[in-house]
């Protein structure tokens, strides 16, 4: 069961907050920010923060700078994040919990948002695929220079 008693929606633009309001809709409590330097007024424990791709600063991997700077005191994820402009692999790796893109019916965006609150991460299966498949890859290349040519020997003769 999620600990998880309020989304933080930094929402820069000036249309509604789409997700937001699916998400009261359902009963979750949310808080909408429109600008970065009003996070710290927001000091809610159990807070999971949603930041919008449109709008934000982004560094060079099409990530918000704010999200960065949060991503070591509160989980956040991504949402109205265009695919031909973010760094997905980055983003996962950089430890965002997920990515709501804009072409998204808002069906997925909620089951994405509700898997995200459970503490599950939501991104494209090709992408967790290659990752994982890396992450053995390089797992399986440490394992084998582990095992030393002596070793090697000794288990070959068994």
């Amino acid at each position: 069961m999620s600990n998880i008693q309020q989304l933080v929606f930094l929402h820069q633009i000036a249309a509604p907050c789409h997700l937001a309001i699916l998400a009261e809709s359902i009963g979750l409590k949310t808080h909408i920010i429109d600008h970065p330097s009003k996070l710290e007024q927001n000091n809610v424990e159990n807070s999971f923060y949603l930041i919008a791709q449109q709008g934000a600063a982004l560094d060079n991997k099409g990530i918000p700078l704010v999200a960065s700077r949060l991503l070591s005191h509160v989980p956040v994820a991504l949402y109205q994040v265009d695919k031909d402009t973010i760094d997905a692999e980055s983003a996962l790796m950089l430890g965002i919990r997920g990515l709501l893109y804009t072409d998204q019916g808002m069906d997925l965006m909620l089951s994405g948002l509700s898997k995200m609150i459970e503490d599950e991460l939501w991104f494209d299966r090709l992408l967790m695929s290659n990752v994982i498949r890396q992450l053995v890859n390089k797992l399986d290349a440490q394992n084998d220079s582990y095992i030393g040519s002596d070793t090697l020997a000794m288990l070959q003769t068994l």
